[in-house]
Protein backbone atom coordinates (compact mmCIF):
# COMPACT_ATOMS: atom_id res chain seq x y z
CA UNK A 1 0.00 0.00 0.00
CA UNK A 2 0.94 3.72 -0.64
CA UNK A 3 1.61 6.13 2.50
CA UNK A 4 0.04 8.88 3.22
CA UNK A 5 2.74 11.46 2.12
CA UNK A 6 2.92 9.03 -1.39
CA UNK A 7 -1.38 9.66 -1.43
CA UNK A 8 -1.02 12.98 -1.14
CA UNK A 9 1.99 13.63 -3.71
CA UNK A 10 0.23 11.56 -6.27
CA UNK A 11 -3.19 14.26 -5.56
CA UNK A 12 -0.13 16.73 -6.03
CA UNK A 13 0.36 15.80 -9.36
CA UNK A 14 -2.99 14.52 -10.26
CA UNK A 15 -4.14 16.76 -13.30
CA UNK A 16 -1.66 14.64 -15.72
CA UNK A 17 -2.95 11.42 -14.66
CA UNK A 18 -6.67 11.86 -15.73
CA UNK A 19 -9.11 9.35 -15.39
CA UNK A 20 -6.41 7.24 -13.34
CA UNK A 21 -6.69 9.23 -10.55
CA UNK A 22 -8.86 8.35 -7.67
CA UNK A 23 -10.44 11.87 -7.63
CA UNK A 24 -12.67 11.17 -4.02
CA UNK A 25 -9.74 10.83 -2.84
CA UNK A 26 -8.14 13.97 -3.85
CA UNK A 27 -10.92 16.08 -3.05
CA UNK A 28 -9.85 15.50 0.76
CA UNK A 29 -7.09 17.89 -0.21
CA UNK A 30 -9.23 20.77 -1.44
CA UNK A 31 -8.17 24.03 0.42
CA UNK A 32 -10.81 26.45 1.90
CA UNK A 33 -10.40 28.89 -1.24
CA UNK A 34 -11.59 25.81 -3.47
CA UNK A 35 -8.27 25.04 -4.70
CA UNK A 36 -6.44 21.91 -4.62
CA UNK A 37 -3.09 22.84 -3.12
CA UNK A 38 -3.58 26.24 -4.43
CA UNK A 39 -2.79 24.97 -7.95
CA UNK A 40 -5.08 25.96 -10.90
CA UNK A 41 -4.37 22.92 -12.93
CA UNK A 42 -5.06 20.53 -10.42
CA UNK A 43 -8.38 22.03 -9.60
CA UNK A 44 -9.29 22.52 -13.14
CA UNK A 45 -8.77 18.75 -13.85
CA UNK A 46 -10.78 18.00 -10.29
CA UNK A 47 -13.23 20.55 -11.98
CA UNK A 48 -13.67 18.58 -15.39
CA UNK A 49 -13.30 14.70 -13.60
CA UNK A 50 -16.05 15.74 -10.71
CA UNK A 51 -17.97 19.17 -11.60
CA UNK A 52 -16.73 20.27 -8.22
CA UNK A 53 -18.51 23.93 -7.59
CA UNK A 54 -15.26 24.57 -4.66
CA UNK A 55 -12.80 24.05 -7.93
CA UNK A 56 -15.36 26.33 -10.06
CA UNK A 57 -15.44 28.80 -7.76
CA UNK A 58 -11.58 29.04 -7.66
CA UNK A 59 -11.24 29.18 -10.93
CA UNK A 60 -13.38 31.92 -11.70
CA UNK A 61 -11.09 33.91 -9.37
CA UNK A 62 -8.19 32.97 -10.91
CA UNK A 63 -9.55 33.99 -14.28
CA UNK A 64 -11.31 37.81 -13.26
CA UNK A 65 -7.64 38.33 -11.43
CA UNK A 66 -5.31 36.88 -14.24
CA UNK A 67 -7.70 36.97 -17.59
CA UNK A 68 -6.72 34.60 -20.37
CA UNK A 69 -3.50 33.55 -18.29
CA UNK A 70 -3.07 31.59 -14.50
CA UNK A 71 0.17 31.30 -12.78
CA UNK A 72 1.10 28.15 -11.84
CA UNK A 73 0.22 28.63 -7.92
CA UNK A 74 -2.22 30.81 -6.63
CA UNK A 75 -2.13 32.55 -4.59
CA UNK A 76 1.30 32.43 -4.11
CA UNK A 77 2.07 30.52 -0.66
CA UNK A 78 3.56 32.13 2.39
CA UNK A 79 5.56 29.13 2.52
CA UNK A 80 7.51 30.95 -0.76
CA UNK A 81 6.96 34.69 0.31
CA UNK A 82 8.76 33.44 4.08
CA UNK A 83 11.71 31.86 1.59
CA UNK A 84 11.95 35.28 -0.51
CA UNK A 85 12.11 37.27 3.09
CA UNK A 86 15.06 34.56 4.44
CA UNK A 87 16.52 34.98 1.33
CA UNK A 88 16.55 38.92 0.92
CA UNK A 89 18.10 38.86 4.71
CA UNK A 90 20.44 36.52 4.36
CA UNK A 91 21.98 38.65 1.28
CA UNK A 92 21.67 41.54 3.45
CA UNK A 93 19.25 43.59 0.80
CA UNK A 94 16.52 43.08 3.46
CA UNK A 95 16.43 47.06 4.35
CA UNK A 96 15.43 47.87 0.21
CA UNK A 97 12.28 45.74 0.35
CA UNK A 98 10.94 46.80 4.66
CA UNK A 99 7.65 47.51 3.56
CA UNK A 100 7.23 43.63 2.03
CA UNK A 101 8.86 42.34 4.28
CA UNK A 102 6.72 43.87 7.27
CA UNK A 103 3.50 43.06 4.95
CA UNK A 104 4.84 39.66 4.22
CA UNK A 105 5.25 39.29 8.26
CA UNK A 106 2.18 40.45 9.18
CA UNK A 107 0.37 38.61 6.89
CA UNK A 108 1.83 35.67 8.55
CA UNK A 109 0.88 36.10 11.84
CA UNK A 110 -2.45 37.23 11.10
CA UNK A 111 -2.67 33.66 9.83
CA UNK A 112 -1.04 32.38 12.27
CA UNK A 113 -3.08 33.39 15.32
CA UNK A 114 -6.23 31.73 14.39
CA UNK A 115 -4.14 28.68 13.02
CA UNK A 116 -4.90 28.64 9.20
CA UNK A 117 -4.41 26.25 6.83
CA UNK A 118 -1.83 27.71 4.72
CA UNK A 119 0.25 27.75 7.74
CA UNK A 120 -0.74 24.74 9.73
CA UNK A 121 -1.12 22.26 6.34
CA UNK A 122 2.55 21.28 6.52
CA UNK A 123 5.31 21.16 9.09
CA UNK A 124 7.65 23.18 5.81
CA UNK A 125 5.52 26.62 6.71
CA UNK A 126 5.18 26.09 10.18
CA UNK A 127 8.95 25.63 11.15
CA UNK A 128 9.39 28.35 9.10
CA UNK A 129 6.83 31.07 9.73
CA UNK A 130 7.60 30.20 13.51
CA UNK A 131 11.59 30.79 13.26
CA UNK A 132 10.77 33.81 10.80
CA UNK A 133 7.79 35.32 12.93
CA UNK A 134 10.04 34.98 16.79
CA UNK A 135 13.51 36.15 15.54
CA UNK A 136 11.20 39.13 14.43
CA UNK A 137 9.72 39.72 17.87
CA UNK A 138 6.27 38.13 16.86
CA UNK A 139 4.41 36.43 20.01
CA UNK A 140 3.90 32.76 18.79
CA UNK A 141 3.71 30.03 20.85
CA UNK A 142 5.48 26.38 20.00
CA UNK A 143 2.37 25.02 21.27
CA UNK A 144 1.03 25.43 17.75
CA UNK A 145 3.78 23.04 16.36
CA UNK A 146 2.82 20.33 18.74
CA UNK A 147 0.63 18.60 15.75
CA UNK A 148 3.74 18.09 14.27
CA UNK A 149 4.72 15.76 17.37
CA UNK A 150 4.36 12.36 16.08
CA UNK A 151 7.08 10.83 14.46
CA UNK A 152 5.57 9.71 11.35
CA UNK A 153 4.24 13.06 10.81
CA UNK A 154 6.52 14.72 8.43
CA UNK A 155 6.49 11.96 5.99
CA UNK A 156 2.73 11.66 5.86
CA UNK A 157 3.12 15.14 4.37
CA UNK A 158 3.86 16.45 1.01
CA UNK A 159 7.14 17.68 2.19
CA UNK A 160 8.06 14.75 3.76
CA UNK A 161 7.85 12.54 0.74
CA UNK A 162 9.73 14.90 -1.39
CA UNK A 163 12.09 14.94 1.36
CA UNK A 164 12.52 18.70 2.09
CA UNK A 165 14.72 18.84 5.15
CA UNK A 166 14.76 22.66 5.10
CA UNK A 167 11.83 22.48 7.68
CA UNK A 168 14.09 20.06 9.68
CA UNK A 169 16.29 22.96 9.89
CA UNK A 170 13.85 25.86 10.67
CA UNK A 171 13.07 24.16 13.42
CA UNK A 172 16.71 23.02 14.60
CA UNK A 173 17.75 26.58 13.77
CA UNK A 174 15.05 27.72 16.19
CA UNK A 175 15.90 25.06 19.57
CA UNK A 176 19.50 26.25 19.00
CA UNK A 177 18.55 30.11 19.16
CA UNK A 178 16.42 29.12 22.53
Amino acid sequence: GLSEGSRIYLSHVSEGMGSLSDWEMIMKHQRKNGSLFNLPSTSAAALTHLQNVGCLRYLKLVVEKFGDAAPTIYPLGIYARLCMTENLERMGIDCHFRKEIIDTLDDTYRCWLPGEEEIFLDVATSAMAFRILRSHGYDVSSDALSQFAEEDQFYNTLEGHEKDAGCIWNCIEQLLDQ
